[in-house]
C-alpha cells in the first residue's frame, strides 16, 4: 500500500533495499529505492491497458478510416526517425509540417507510440497553416499519446486552411494554470495570426481526441483547474468539430459554427457554463450536437439541431441564468429526442424529456473522467431516456454503442433455445 495522507506516498523502499521495486496494484504506482552514489537511476517502462464504455476519446483501438491523410510520402512520424533529424521537439516537427504544407497541401505529424510527451519551455505551441491546406496532427493507428502541455496550442491559418487533431490526448502539465495572456486554454484559436493578422482558419476537427476537462486531474480523480475552458475560439467564420471526442468546456464566439457528435463536453460540475461566448456568459456560436453528453450549462445563440443528447445542467446558488440550457434564437432549429434541465429555453421540440421533480432523469455510474464507467448510465435508468433516443437506443455520448438495441435482440435469441420451465436474464458487468 503505497497511500499516504492527502494522495502523498508511503511505504516507499529505503537505500539498500531487496527489493527493485515496489508495486501498489489497487493505486497503480511503482516506486524504486534511490539509487546510491552517483550510479544511472533505471528506466522504468510501464504497460497497461485502458479500458472504457466505448471507442471514443483517443485509444488503441482501429482508428485508421477516419485519417484524412493517406498518401504515406506525407506522413512523418514524430519522434523523427530519420537518420540526420529533421526535428528535435513538437515545435519544431509542427514547422517542419508547415514547411512541407507549401509543397503540397496536405501533411500529417504522426505520433508513433502511446507513450507521454511533457512539453517545456513555456511558449505556447504555435500552429499556422498556410491558404487552402490541411494539417493533421495525430496518433497512429493503435497508439494514445498523452501530450502534457506547460502552454497552449495555439492555432491560426488562411484562408480554407484545416487543422485535424485526432486520437490524441491532450491535458495539461503539473505547472499549467490559466492565466492572461497566456494560457486561456489547451487549444486556442485566437482573432490575430503571430504576425498579426486576421485569422482565417476554415476548420478545426477533433476526432477521437481527448481535451482533458479541468485541464488535469490529481490522485483523487478531481479536476485542477475545473472552470477552466479546454478550448477558446475568436474569430468569426471558423468551423469548429467534434466526434468520438471528450471535451472539458468550450468558450465559442458568436460567429462561429461548431458541430459535436457522439462527444463529451464536461464542465466538471452541472453548475459550471459548458458551452457559451468568450465572456462565459452570453450566447456562444451555432450548436449542433447529436448523440453528446453535456455536464454544465449551455448558452448557445442558435441551437441548430439538438438530438439524442442529454444536457445534465443545473443552476447554482444566487445563478443569473434562467435555466442550464438557454437558446437567444427560438425561432429556428429543432431539439429532439433529448433530455433538457429545467425550464429550458430552446427551440421547438419533439419528444424530449425535461427534468422535473420526481421524474425521470438519467443515472450515472460516475460524472468523473478518468473514472472506467464515466458518464454510463446505468440499467435501471428509466426507459424514457436510456430507450428514449429516435431509434429506440440511449440519449447521450454512447448512444452510438446501441446498447439496449443490442439487449433485446439478445433476449429474443436466448429465448429461442431456452428449454422449457427455464428463465433467462441478463447481468451486466462493472
Amino acid at each position: 500500500n503505497l497511500t499516504g495522507a492527502d494522495g502523498s506516498w508511503a511505504n516507499v523502499p529505503a537505500a539498500g533495499s531487496p527489493y527493485a521495486a515496489v508495486v501498489d496494484p489497487e493505486l497503480g504506482r511503482v516506486a524504486l529505492p534511490p539509487v546510491a552514489g552517483g550510479a544511472k537511476a533505471p528506466t522504468l517502462t510501464v504497460s497497461y491497458h485502458y479500458g472504457f464504455n466505448a471507442e471514443m476519446g483517443g485509444g488503441e483501438y482501429a482508428r485508421a478510416n477516419s485519417f484524412r491523410v493517406t498518401d504515406e510520402k506525407r506522413i512523418f512520424p514524430y519522434p523523427d526517425t530519420a537518420a540526420v533529424p529533421r526535428y528535435n521537439d513538437l515545435q519544431s516537427a509542427l514547422d517542419f509540417a508547415v514547411v512541407e504544407l507549401t509543397v503540397e497541401g496536405q501533411v500529417a505529424l504522426e505520433f508513433t507510440s502511446s507513450g507521454t510527451f511533457t512539453l517545456s519551455g513555456g511558449a505556447p505551441l504555435t500552429i499556422d497553416l498556410p491558404a487552402g491546406t490541411t494539417l493533421e496532427l495525430r496518433a497512429a493507428d493503435g497508439a494514445r499519446p498523452t501530450v502534457l502541455l506547460d502552454n497552449e496550442i495555439s492555432a491560426s491559418g488562411s484562408t480554407d486552411s484545416s487543422l485535424i487533431v485526432n486520437g490524441l490526448v491532450i491535458g495539461g502539465s503539473a505547472g499549467m494554470a490559466p492565466a492572461i495572456p497566456t494560457p486561456e486554454a489547451l487549444i486556442h484559436v485566437p482573432a490575430l495570426t503571430p504576425d498579426g493578422k486576421t485569422n482565417l482558419l476554415g476548420e478545426l476537427e477533433l476526432t477521437h481526441c481527448t481535451l482533458v476537462p479541468g485541464w488535469s486531474v490529481n490522485t483523487s480523480a478531481q479536476p485542477v483547474h475545473g472552470t477552466a475552458p479546454v478550448l477558446v475560439v475568436e474569430p468569426a467564420g471558423v468551423k469548429i468539430a467534434s466526434e468520438f471526442s471528450i471535451l472539458g468546456a468550450l468558450r465559442v464566439g458568436e460567429l462561429a459554427t461548431v458541430s459535436l457528435s457522439d462527444s463529451v463536453v464536461d464542465a466538471t460540475d452541472r453548475a459550471n457554463v459548458a458551452y457559451a461566448a468568450l465572456d462565459g456568459e452570453s450566447g456562444g456560436a451555432a450548436l449542433t450536437m447529436i448523440g453528446c453528453t453535456v455536464v454544465g450549462k449551455i448558452h448557445a445563440e442558435e441551437l441548430t439541431l439538438v438530438s439524442n443528447s442529454i444536457v445534465w445542467a443545473a443552476l447554482a446558488e444566487l445563478d443569473t441564468w434562467p435555466s442550464g440550457l438557454v437558446a437567444d434564437r427560438k425561432q429556428v432549429g429543432c431539439v429532439r429526442f433529448s433530455f433538457l434541465p429545467v425550464n429550458a429555453i430552446t427551440p421547438r421540440r419533439f419528444k424530449c424529456v425535461e427534468q422535473a421533480l420526481a421524474a425521470a432523469q438519467p443515472i450515472f455510474f460516475t460524472l468523473r473522467f478518468g473514472k472506467p464507467a464515466y458518464l454510463k448510465m446505468l440499467a435501471c435508468t428509466s426507459d424514457r431516456i436510456r430507450r428514449g433516443a429516435d431509434d429506440g437506443g440511449e440519449m447521450g455520448t454512447f448512444h452510438f454503442v446501441l446498447a439496449p438495441l443490442r439487449e433485446s435482440d439478445l433476449n429474443v435469441r436466448l429465448r429461442e433455445y431456452l428449454p422449457v420451465g427455464l428463465e433467462v436474464g441478463l447481468v451486466y458487468q462493472s
